[in-house]
């Protein structure tokens, strides 16, 4: 398993994915000490970032919790824009012909923009490069959950790729939102 990419601290560098990734890395290693978490996340570290890291050490030392340190450097490097930044680029994102990386880079950020709803069929509306074909949205429910598929059709015409969302409420209906790809 590689260890997580490095985080600069720079405003540009998205931190709460970062941390996520770290977090994951650490739940695959349950018996680490705080001190061990706490050493191997300042190794991932750099530019100012580390140099937060090392005037932390050098007021905290050996007397640093894990816990303590989480709250810390959420509180450093918590980007409160990075949703709103992420709906921004989710917005702009445009749909050109490869259904995967269209999915992977609409999966990304919407995982931190959290669009649901409206929202998120607008979002779909303005990255497909022809109309959407087929919208139905119950207008009473409320989207909670959602995934994305892709739809391959061949008929004698050649092959259609199609991209959809299906949202779930909490009453347990859905709705489809099924854009036509290239």
């Amino acid at each position: 398993m590689e260890n997580p990419e490095t985080f600069d601290g720079k405003p540009t560098t998205p931190f709460n994915n970062w941390w996520k990734t770290v977090t994951k890395y650490l739940s695959f290693y349950p018996e680490t000490s705080d001190q061990q978490k706490i050493v191997w996340v300042g190794t991932l570290l750099t530019g100012t970032a580390k140099a937060w890291d090392l005037h932390r050490y050098d007021t905290m030392g050996e007397n640093d919790t894990w816990t303590n340190y989480t709250v810390a450097i959420r509180t450093e490097y918590f980007d409160s824009r990075e949703a709103a930044s992420a709906q921004l680029k989710l917005s702009q994102l445009k749909y050109s012909g490869d259904i995967q990386a269209y999915m992977t880079e609409f999966r990304a950020l919407n995982n931190l923009a959290r669009a649901t709803g409206e929202s998120l069929q607008e979002k779909i509306d303005l990255a497909m490069p022809e109309a959407v074909i087929d919208m139905r949205f119950y207008q009473d429910m409320c989207v909670s959950v959602y995934s994305i598929f892709s739809v391959e059709r061949t008929s004698r015409r050649g092959t259609s790729h199609y991209i959809g969302l299906r949202g779930y409420s909490t009453g347990g209906r859905y709705a489809d939102a099924i854009g036509l790809g290239g």
